[in-house]
């Protein structure tokens, strides 16, 4: 369980593959529904969210950790050149909806830290959830159906629940990290974070009957997914440990977000 655990903590998951939990469940359930996969969208929309994810976390050790010697801005240079020739590619194959859907995810990657810091704020953890659960994954699933479904958005409750208790937790440790006051609305989230994440299991799991597999993909989901939320029951309150929950909670969501995604359609 200790390696299992580490293994979810490491840096490069999060680097790297963090940024698939936010289109998995959109990619995959609409892969199933069409045709003809568009591969290209795929890869740029890829590019886009890790670049912007790499340039979050940038601002993030700059401005928050205060780490100057961890950000070069030739760093930052080049994910914002890669995310912006990515993003002018992507937007000339799409729907203009979906551009400005996109344009707006990518404002306010900058604009929660300029020209008003909102970071940590509730307001800030609202439109982080909106983006990283409902924004992305409906772009995602555009992208290869072109088309939105009722059905689809009414399946995406149980990612925006899991990701609202993940964020929850981690806009706490963020500010354990900055050494930051601890905001009197996060009192609890670990807990509530927990709650958040079995509720939004139970809804997945329900969504996703019937079965085309015997329920064999689904108890899969269901068992993996509720070993790897357990150890988040651990209150961290040192700075040194909270990077390592923050990663570990990076690589639940990519669980929760592709597991949900194969029990869907399966």
């Amino acid at each position: 369980m200790k390696q299992f655990i580490k293994l979810l903590q490491h840096p490069l998951l999060k680097i790297l593959l963090s940024p698939l939990a936010f289109i998995g469940f959109g990619l995959i359930t609409g892969l199933t529904m069409t045709s003809q996969p568009q591969w290209l969208n795929i890869v740029l929309l890829y590019l886009i969210v890790a670049m912007a994810h790499l340039i979050d976390h940038f601002f993030f050790l700059k401005y928050s950790r205060k780490r100057d010697d961890a950000t070069p801005m030739v760093l930052l240079y080049l994910c914002e050149v890669v995310m912006v020739v990515s993003a002018v590619i992507f937007f000339m194959q799409q729907h203009i909806i979906i551009s400005l859907l996109l344009t707006m995810y990518l404002i306010f990657i900058h604009l929660q830290w300029f020209p008003y810091k909102m970071t940590g704020t509730f307001y800030h953890y609202l439109l982080n959830v909106f983006f990283h659960s409902f924004i992305l994954n409906v772009i995602a699933f555009y992208t290869q159906t072109n088309g939105i479904t009722p059905e689809i958005l009414i399946a995406l409750i149980p990612v925006v629940l899991f990701v609202a208790g993940n964020q929850l937790e981690t806009t706490r440790l963020k500010q354990l990290l900055g050494k930051a006051k601890i905001a009197f609305w996060l009192k609890g989230s670990t807990i509530l974070s927990v709650i958040f994440s079995f509720i939004a299991l139970g809804l997945a799991v329900y969504f996703c009957l019937p079965s085309s597999t015997f329920y064999m993909v689904q108890s899969i989901f269901f068992l993996i997914t509720t070993v790897s939320i357990l150890p988040t029951l651990v209150v961290t309150k040192q700075a040194k440990q909270a990077q390592n929950k923050i990663n570990y909670y990076s690589s639940i969501s990519l669980i929760f977000s592709i597991l949900y995604g194969l029990s869907y359609v399966f």
